[in-house]
């Protein structure tokens, strides 16, 4: 991914004309202040970091809070989880110092960034990033409230859209392809959210007489799933969401 062209004109940083350009600048040399230039080599390998986290928290929160998982078990979740917080956390700097006040212009005052980002993005950053799950142990909440307010550090989606923005705005990429990759990321993640909201239900439902018709949604993968499936309180719970999400995505 690259961007256009342009050379660097810092005598005009200041200028108003600048930020309304309709280009976003890879390099620029001599500037007075750290400011981060959209499209540089830290800029892009930063967003892969928190593409990745992001991923993580769309993959984990739905998947712990529709089958009621403990996933904080394992060492190496924590390692994983605090790994994604802190990219959450550096984010905030990240961003508060990166050289745009929207995802159509450029700016290299310092004292305006802070200011449009103080305005857009400080209060949901602070949201997903702060660990309430972690600070809840200390009151011995119970582990269902610690999974749902997990929900929390998907408000990280609002970066990730101004990313897509960017993008789609100012990066020379074909955007028929762009909007096709952008397709194939949605459907496993939509497939995925879907069948942990499958898995939720069903687990609410296993023995109980809760449908019209008496009958289970579990029923429903049984008879409409090739596999030989054990009995419903044998299956594990990653079982149960692999059946779900092949009913999803099917």
């Amino acid at each position: 991914m690259t961007s256009m062209q342009v050379k660097p004109q810092l005598e005009q940083a200041e200028q108003p004309s600048l930020s309304k350009k309709p280009w976003l600048t890879e390099t620029f040399r001599g500037l007075d202040q750290f400011l981060i230039i959209p499209f540089s080599r830290l800029f892009n390998v930063w967003h892969v970091f928190l593409l990745l986290a992001v991923w993580y928290n769309i993959v984990i929160v739905p998947y712990s809070i529709g089958g009621d998982v403990n996933l904080n078990v394992n060492w190496y979740f924590y390692v994983i989880d605090w790994i994604a917080i802190l990219i959450h956390f550096v984010d905030i700097w990240f961003r508060a110092n990166t050289a745009l006040t929207s995802h159509r212009e450029i700016c290299l005052n310092k004292g305006k960034i802070l200011s449009f980002y103080i305005e857009t993005f400080l209060l949901t950053d602070v949201l997903a990033t702060i660990p309430f799950e972690y600070m809840l142990l200390a009151f011995k909440v119970d582990d269902v409230w610690r999974r749902w307010i997990r929900v929390l550090r998907l408000l990280k989606l609002i970066r990730v859209n101004e990313i897509v923005q960017i993008t789609k705005f100012h990066a020379n990429i074909n955007l028929d392809l762009f909007m096709i990759f952008r397709l194939f990321v949605f459907y496993p993640t939509a497939a995925h959210v879907f069948a942990c909201v499958y898995v939720y239900i069903c687990n609410r439902e296993v023995y109980q007489d809760r449908r019209f018709d008496g009958n289970e949604m579990y029923e429903n993968i049984n008879v409409r799933n090739f596999l030989d499936l054990p009995p419903i309180p044998e299956m594990d719970h990653f079982s149960r969401y692999v059946q779900c999400f092949y009913m999803t995505s099917g």
